[in-house]
């Protein structure tokens, strides 16, 4: 019977790695979510590989170390954005009137929020 269970695991199921879910994909970014996001809410936005912590990251004073290629910031979580300075950044319903970086690629916005996108290419949910 145990046997079972580890004959359908692969390299594409999430793993826990100190404190953080990881599952392996050609893209890795790393996913922060303050308290109002959890593990269900987050997951539709990220399609192949993600690192993101197992419990929300809104009381830390800083971002876990390592260098990304891609950060997703959800909701609070966008002012650790000038931590990650040479990231491509996607904002996930960022607060009100959040100033965007320079390296912001992408802006989330729930539907009635339509004048947050500061120029930034913006796609609702």
């Amino acid at each position: 019977m145990c046997l079972c269970v580890f004959g359908f695991r692969n390299e594409r199921t999430p793993t826990v790695e100190k404190g953080f879910v990881v599952r392996s994909g050609h893209s890795m970014p790393l996913a922060l979510y303050d308290d109002a996001w959890n593990l269900k809410t987050i997951l539709p936005f990220l399609k192949d590989g993600y690192r993101l912590p197992v419990r929300s990251w809104q009381n830390r004073k800083s971002a876990p170390p390592g260098a990304y290629q891609t950060v997703w910031l959800f909701g609070e979580c966008a002012h650790f954005a000038a931590q990650f300075p040479d990231a491509e950044l996607i904002f996930v319903s960022p607060p009100e009137n959040f100033p965007l970086p320079k390296n912001t690629l992408k802006v989330f916005l729930k539907r009635f929020r339509e004048s947050h996108s500061q120029g930034k290419e913006v796609e609702y949910y």
